[in-house]
C-alpha cells in the first residue's frame, strides 16, 4: 500500500468508527448485514466518499464489490465465534481480533476500488441497498440523503 492509499485506508478507519458509533447507524447497519446481506463496510466506505465528492468509477464499484465478496466469509466467521463468546472468557480478545480484520478488510477494499472520481456515491449505495426495508432509514442516519429508489 502506498503512502496516498495508506493515509486514505487511515482516515476512512477512523470517518467508519465515528459513524458506527452512532447507534442508529449501527442498529441499521447491522441489520442491513444480517437481514439482506450487505457489507457494513461497503456502506461505510460510500458514506464517507459522500463526504469527500468521491464516488468509484464502474470499473472500481465492481472491484470494491468483488473483494467485499471475497472476504466475507472470513469476517462471518469471526462475527460468529465473537458472538458466541460474548459473557465469557476471551471475549474481548475476540472483539480486538474482529476489529483488527475489518481494518485490513477496508484497506483492501480501498486498494481494490482504485482511485475514486469526482462524483456522488449515493445512487450506488442506493442501489446497493435496495431490497432492504430500511435503506432511507440507514441512508438518513449516515447523513445522506434518501433515494426514492432505495
Amino acid at each position: 500500500m502506498n503512502d496516498m492509499r495508506e493515509a486514505s485506508a487511515t482516515a476512512f478507519w477512523h470517518a467508519s468508527k465515528a459513524l458506527y458509533d452512532k447507534p442508529e447507524v449501527m442498529r441499521l447497519a447491522l441489520k442491513a448485514q444480517d437481514s439482506a446481506g450487505r457489507d457494513v463496510n461497503v456502506i461505510l466506505l460510500l458514506a464517507w466518499l459522500h463526504q469527500r465528492g468521491l464516488t468509484p468509477d464502474a470499473d472500481g464499484w465492481k472491484q470494491l464489490k468483488a473483494e467485499s465478496d471475497k472476504e466475507r466469509k472470513t469476517l462471518e466467521m469471526m462475527r460468529a465465534y465473537r458472538r458466541s463468546m460474548q459473557g465469557k472468557g476471551g471475549y474481548e480478545e475476540a472483539k480486538s481480533i474482529e476489529l483488527d480484520a475489518e481494518r485490513s478488510v477496508q484497506e483492501r477494499l480501498i486498494d481494490a476500488m482504485g482511485t475514486p472520481v469526482k462524483g456522488d456515491p449515493v445512487p450506488l449505495l442506493a442501489a446497493y441497498l435496495k431490497g432492504f426495508r430500511e435503506a432511507g432509514a440507514l441512508m438518513k442516519a449516515l447523513g445522506l440523503p434518501p433515494r426514492a429508489n432505495a
